[in-house]
């Protein structure tokens, strides 16, 4: 029988390489395990693009949408869950079952197979089985939206209890500030308010699993040594489970799957049942924080999942300000397929039942907060979140050379379906614009890597095409290299929009066209006729490219050609920012 070897990760290419298993051809799902065989192998490489394409996008979006009809009424009536815990569900819903969906789909027809169970090859002649193989793998690997996985329940909460109530008695006199973390701009944003307000104290909690109380320990010193320092302290939550919640999650995603899942149907509720259980298990203990030493106000990069949802809820529902401000660009959809994914990126982002007012950071996020929750309040602001180290200075590029700066953001298990990239297609659109710069006198591409489950920096110097016209680069400074490039190349992220706030012009380009971050031209520009953003496909990207560095190459974008997509100058900054948070 003529057996397809699926191999996810590169341990499966290895496996595969030294065992030499019987199979007529090999799918590598990732480019990490294409990595892997490209020299190790003489068998037919499948193509995941051939089997998961656009369609497959739709496909898996209409299976999603069919579950959700069900899941929204499902949750409205129940009276178990609190709306933290509904929004919760809500938005671990949405990345899990696409995932789960992605490898479902990117499998169909290619069998029979043989997967590698960790110690044997074994065997499979059903779509399903192979599938539940798969699925457990993932699972089992914390693989992308499954990352996020607490280990066990909370130890010595009565200690921590303690310790916190300490911590708190610190900083009694202080005025009591929370936010949803450090993550984003959130930590710049700390030192900004100390410095504005020496007495204030600003909070946030960190994950409260079976270590937990170590964390706790750990916090107790570090407040102890920095209680002068204007440092952000760090609290670990006593969670209180109610018992009730995982049965009736798994009554109300049972009644969705039916017959679906049907043997992964267990593991599946479990991990979407955990975030729900921990938001739920931090309201009381929040609620008790939150009166005894009430915080003047909330700072949130997101008002999803985990912590942030809880502390959101509560601190809405006892009329403390929940200040939103987006770690993510908000577009404004021009399709119904676009606006189904959209809206759920902003939701608890950019727009949530939790938020006294929502921070848009630009024209566009302003008009897809309108469309998304028209009842929040909304306030003008230059980017906080990101975009705030551009570096705003006009670079003339002295050497002749054109720099092309490859940003992007691809999502492993395609888990952010339609407006994202996954891995594959990602690298599809790196391979097509290294080939084109290969053509372009001058040019030369900068391409930003950020490793992902599925790849990795080694993984992309053995599969992309060999050329010294581009190098790869991880870490260092993002705004460096924009600050360096003449044009930015990117399918969807937020760079998109620091690009323009510091006016070098964008092109939307990527391993597939389904999708436009952005409205903007499609045709060749002159020097009458610019465009802050550009169309690209594969027929027309060399041609593109090269006429966009002919007319914008050491002549940045007018305040008129970004006036649609960023704010001007009139819209108040960081700082008037900050004293609108202290109501100054």
């Amino acid at each position: 029988m003529n057996y397809t070897a699926i191999i996810y990760s590169k341990e499966h290419a290895k496996s595969f390489i030294s065992d030499k298993p019987h199979a007529s051809r090999v799918y590598p799902l990732t480019p990490a395990a294409k990595s892997e065989l490209v020299d190790n192998t003489n068998l037919q490489l499948l193509d995941p693009l051939v089997y998961f394409n656009d369609n497959s996008h739709k496909h898996v979006l209409q299976k999603l949408k069919s579950y959700e009809s069900l899941l929204f009424p499902a949750i409205e009536s129940s009276n178990l869950l609190s709306d933290a815990g509904k929004e919760a569900l809500i938005n671990i819903f949405h990345p899990t079952i696409t995932a789960t969906l992605y490898l479902k789909y990117l499998i169909i027809d290619t069998g029979p197979w043989i997967f590698y169970d960790g110690s044997n090859w074994i065997e499979i002649n059903d779509h399903n089985v192979m599938f539940e193989h798969l699925f457990r793998y993932v699972i089992k690997e914390r693989i992308g939206v499954f990352e996020e996985i607490l280990e066990g329940k909370q130890k010595f909460p009565y200690l921590i209890n303690f310790i916190n109530s300490i911590i708190f008695k610190f900083f009694k006199n202080k005025e009591v500030i929370w936010t949803t973390g450090l993550n984003y701009g959130l930590k710049n944003l700390v030192k900004d308010l100390y410095l504005y307000n020496p007495n204030a104290v600003i909070f946030y909690y960190v994950f409260a699993d079976k270590i937990s109380w170590l964390r706790s320990i750990k916090s107790l010193i570090f407040s102890i040594f920095t209680r002068n320092k204007n440092e952000a302290i760090p609290i670990v939550p006593v969670r209180l489970e109610n018992p009730s919640i995982p049965s009736e999650i798994s009554e109300i995603l049972s009644n969705i799957f039916k017959n679906d899942f049907k043997n992964i149907k267990k593991e599946l509720i479990r991990f979407i049942s955990w975030s729900v259980e921990y938001a739920e298990s931090l309201i009381d203990y929040t609620s008790k924080n939150y009166k005894n030493y009430p915080p003047k106000f909330l700072l949130a990069h997101q008002l999803r999942l985990f912590d942030a949802v809880a502390i959101g809820y509560v601190a809405k529902k006892m009329n403390i300000p929940v200040h939103l401000i987006s770690h993510g660009s908000h577009p404004v959809p021009d399709n119904e397929i676009s606006e189904y994914e959209l809206n759920y990126i902003a939701r608890g982002l950019l727009f949530s039942p939790f938020a006294s007012e929502t921070i848009v950071q630009s024209p566009l996020a302003e008009k897809s907060a309108i469309d998304f929750m028209p009842s929040l309040k909304r306030k003008k602001f230059h980017p906080i979140m990101w975009g705030y180290n551009i570096n705003k200075k006009d670079t003339i590029n002295k050497e002749n050379k054109f720099i092309i700066l490859q940003a992007g953001t691809s999502k492993a298990l395609s888990a952010r379906p339609w407006i994202y990239e996954n891995s594959n297609e990602f690298i599809l659109g790196l391979t097509l614009l290294i080939n084109a710069v290969k053509k372009i006198n001058n040019a030369y591409l900068i391409i930003r890597i950020r490793e992902s489950a599925e790849y990795n920096l080694k993984d992309l110097e053995i599969i992309l095409p060999q050329s010294d016209k581009y190098e790869l680069r991880i870490g260092g400074n993002f705004y460096d290299d924009l600050n360096e490039a003449d044009l930015l190349v990117s399918y969807s992220s937020t760079t998109i929009e620091e690009a323009l706030y510091s006016k070098k012009p964008v092109a939307l380009f990527g391993g597939t066209d389904r999708y436009r971050h952005l409205s903007g031209m499609s045709s060749l520009p002159s020097f009458d006729n610019r465009s802050a953003v550009y169309h690209l496909s594969k027929d027309n990207l060399f041609e593109m490219i090269q006429e966009i560095l002919k007319v914008h190459s050491n002549k940045p974008l007018t305040n008129l050609e970004v006036s649609k997509y960023i704010w001007s100058q009139e819209v108040p900054g960081r700082q008037e920012f900050i004293k609108h948070l202290f109501n100054e």
